[in-house]
This record gives structure tokens, C-alpha cells and sequence, in this order.
């Protein structure tokens, strides 16, 4: 017959039976190699996780908040850089993937901003480069862009919120060109103009015989041959007094007028300047990328719709192409929103860097 008894100790419940084994033997020595595992599988686990947190999968770091999926990222074959961007909102610092590979960021890259952002304009007239500036936002950034409009040219071309309305709070730029061409409400019958309540802008700004020059294009890509321009009678031609009156009125609308804060991007600026005019519109949108993000825009910059540089042989600057009234008109407006630009924004409009001139100085 067997007989058991047990009773508390200090060590825990001490067993005595008939069979020839001590109380150690029975129970406190399982016990502890019980402890003994626990121990080594937390030991593991701690191991684990600060092997993850190394490697930014679990916490970007002791602060902030961890932001962008960069794991299904990862998994999904979005391109990203070894340095991170931070997208800054508020008092909110929140991750950003960047671009490891540093190639040309496709449409299924691009994605909304992950929480509400300040409603932000890109006005301009028409032809001052903007799908240009759009282009090199999202490729350094890897948020939208959108506009007003819907331009299914561009919306196939690597801009998917081309056409977005529902979500304009999450977009970094919405395209426009208002205040509307006095001209077109003469011969177009349209509502009272209204324009969107904005909360920042970039205004986008192209010397204005650069932009008169440009429109005489009607669509993306157009060739128009230089004997078109030299016709003292055209469209075009009779058009220049009005599209320079649009000019001025923009100016006038998004400088003076407008009541929110307002960055002054000069294309020319931009031209001689790509990576410094960009990391400074980068830095008033409230986005903080690293060099390798702008780096990586720069070189992926050139877009889908840069039209070549035209090549000339009638003309040495495309001022010949106005009339002296105009150009005197055209020289004493550009003179005035110089002064403004330094005096309101500390902004050098130098004419140096105005792409006047049609053909390369000869050496």
C-alpha cells in the first residue's frame, strides 16, 4: 500500500510518500527547471525585440510615433532609401519611407498624406511650370499632388490625384489658376467665379514674356514652328495685351490680395536652382526630407511634359517678339514686383536668370 503526505514550506509543498525518493527529488527540483525555462524564453524575447527595434521594424525611436508601413512597404516593393523623411505637421513628427533605390517613384507609389494637412494652392497662369514643381514634390516626397481640374493626360501620367475632390485636406498641392482670365468670362459664359478657401499658397511665378511666348501653345507637348510666332497678325499676337493683363492680375490677386501665407516660387529660380528652391518649398509646406530625397527628385526631375528647348534662327531674344508699347508695359510691371518680392518676401528676382536670351552666349 502507498501512502502520501504533504505540507507548505518555505520552498513550496513538500511531498513524503512510501517510495524511496526525498522531498528534493519529488518536487522542488521540477519546479525550478520550470523557472529555469521561463527565464531563458523571456531572455529570448528581449532578444527578438531589441533586434527589431534595430532595425526599425517595431519603434522608429524612443519617441515619435512610427509612421508610412514601411514593413508592408517593404514587402510591396515600394522604393525606399536607408535615410527616412519625417513629415511634420503640428507638433507631430510621424516616419516617412524614403527612396532606396532612387528611382523615378511610379503612380502605385504615390500616396495621400496620412492625416489632414493645410489646404495649400500651386497658382499660377497658365505655362509657368507648375506639373513641373508637382512632379518634383511628389518624387521627393511620395504624397499627391492635385488640382481644380482634371486633366486626364495628366492623371495618366503619374499624377493619381490628379482628379481628387474628396480628399483635398490630404494632398500637398492642388493646382490653380484663378483668379480666371478676365478674357475668357468675355467669350466663355461661366458661374461667378469662386474661389477655394485656401489656407497657404505657392505662387508660382514665370517672367511674363517667358509665359506669354508659351501660350501660344494649346496642348501639352505642342510643336509650333518658329514662322508662327513672326506673323504680325494672329491670334496669338492680338492675345499678348490680354494674357499680360491675367499676368498682372494674379500677381496682384496672390501677393497682395491673398489672406493666408503665401510662398513666392520663381520658375527661373527653380530653373538655375533645382535642389535649393525646392528643399526651401519642401520647408514652407511643413515637410522635413532628407538630401537624398531631394537629391533623388533632382535626378528623377525631368517629368512627363518638359517641352524641349526651342532653337531660334530669326530672333536673339523673345522680347523681339512684342511690340515696343508692350514691352514698356511688360519691363515697368516686372520692375515693381521685383521691389515687392524683396521688400514683402526677401525674394531676389535677379533678370539674369530669365530665360530671355533664345540662344547659348557664344564663347
Amino acid at each position: 500500500m502507498w501512502i502520501a503526505l504533504s505540507f507548505a514550506t518555505p520552498h513550496g509543498f513538500v511531498v513524503y510518500s512510501g517510495e524511496n525518493l526525498t522531498e528534493y527529488e519529488l518536487y522542488i527540483m521540477p519546479r525550478r527547471r520550470r523557472l529555469l525555462r521561463l527565464i531563458l524564453v523571456m531572455a529570448a524575447a528581449v532578444v527578438v525585440v531589441t533586434w527589431l527595434h534595430t532595425r526599425h521594424v517595431l519603434f522608429p525611436t524612443p519617441t515619435g510615433n512610427y509612421f508610412g508601413d514601411q514593413l508592408a512597404q517593404r514587402i510591396q516593393g515600394i522604393p525606399h532609401r536607408e535615410l527616412t523623411s519625417l513629415f511634420q505637421a503640428g507638433n507631430h513628427n510621424e516616419r516617412l519611407s524614403s527612396n532606396l533605390n532612387c528611382r523615378e517613384r511610379e503612380a502605385k507609389d504615390i500616396r495621400l498624406t496620412p492625416r489632414d494637412v493645410p489646404f495649400t494652392a500651386l497658382a499660377s497662369v497658365w505655362r509657368s511650370g507648375n506639373t513641373w514643381v508637382r512632379h518634383l514634390v511628389q518624387q521627393a516626397t511620395g504624397y499627391g499632388t492635385s488640382a481644380i481640374y482634371c486633366d486626364k493626360d495628366i492623371l495618366e501620367a503619374g499624377y493619381p490625384f490628379e482628379c481628387e475632390q474628396t480628399n483635398r485636406k490630404r494632398i500637398m498641392l492642388v493646382k490653380v489658376h484663378q483668379p480666371d482670365p478676365k478674357f475668357e468670362r468675355t467669350y466663355v459664359d461661366r458661374p461667378p467665379e469662386n474661389i477655394l478657401p485656401f489656407d497657404r499658397a505657392v505662387f508660382l511665378i514665370r517672367n511674363p514674356y517667358e509665359f506669354i511666348v508659351a501660350n501660344i501653345y494649346y496642348k501639352h507637348l505642342e510643336v509650333v514652328p518658329e514662322e508662327d510666332f513672326l506673323k504680325p497678325k494672329s491670334r496669338w499676337r492680338y492675345g499678348q495685351p490680354k494674357l499680360f493683363e491675367w499676368w498682372n492680375d494674379m500677381n496682384e490677386y496672390w501677393l497682395r490680395n491673398f489672406s493666408g501665407p503665401v510662398y513666392p516660387l520663381l520658375y527661373s529660380r527653380l530653373r538655375a536652382n533645382v535642389k535649393g528652391e525646392l528643399r526651401r518649398l519642401l520647408g514652407f509646406i511643413d515637410v522635413d526630407v532628407t538630401d537624398a530625397d531631394v537629391t533623388c527628385a533632382v535626378r528623377n526631375g525631368e517629368g512627363h511634359f518638359h517641352r524641349p528647348r526651342r532653337k531660334w534662327s530669326k530672333i536673339s531674344s523673345i522680347v523681339e517678339l512684342f511690340d515696343s508699347s508692350l514691352q514698356s508695359k511688360i519691363n515697368s510691371s516686372v520692375a515693381e514686383f521685383r521691389k515687392h518680392l524683396k521688400l514683402k518676401y526677401s525674394i531676389d528676382w535677379n533678370e539674369d536668370i530669365d530665360d530671355l536670351l533664345v540662344n547659348e552666349p557664344k564663347t
